[in-house]
């Protein structure tokens, strides 16, 4: 009977240690996204003193992605405290004919040339973004919910 509770101690104690682990691995914040971004930016822009980081994927979802980038070229003053980054972008002339040079010239829109956000852990077929809070990015979520903020 001793060595049965012993047992079950023990599985107990286990799925204490996984439960506290996967609390601890569910933070908000995304510091090791942070360099990625740093990378892509070159220093061009300055995460202090933007509301949101806004990433626009070159495949996916198409409906979603046009409507994204629609709004934001309609929309584009009030993003001004945004930075936009369009990644796993194809073809360079192909993206500016579709938004006009002059806003893929803006300080604030980024071509992420190397896809460094197309990485696993970040591809989406969605656009979305990070809510920058103290120059942290935090709460990554879909784009449509943005529309809405």
């Amino acid at each position: 009977m001793r060595l049965h509770t012993t047992n079950i101690n023990f599985i107990t104690l286990i799925i204490l240690i996984s439960l506290l682990f996967l609390l601890y691995s569910c933070n908000y914040n995304y510091p090791k996204y942070e360099h990625e971004v740093l990378n892509i930016i070159h220093h061009k822009q300055d995460l202090t003193e933007k509301d949101f980081l806004i990433v626009i994927p070159g495949e996916g979802c198409g409906g979603c992605i046009s409507s994204a980038t629609t709004f934001l070229i309609e929309n584009q003053s009030n993003f001004d405290n945004s930075i936009i980054i369009f990644t796993g972008v194809l073809d360079k002339k192909l993206l500016r004919n579709q938004v006009g040079k002059k806003f893929l010239d803006k300080d604030n829109v980024i071509i992420d040339v190397n896809n460094l956000l197309m990485s696993l852990e970040l591809k989406s077929v969605y656009p979305y973004y990070f809510k920058i809070v103290n120059s942290k990015l935090i709460n990554k979520s879909n784009f449509s919910k943005l529309i809405t903020y």
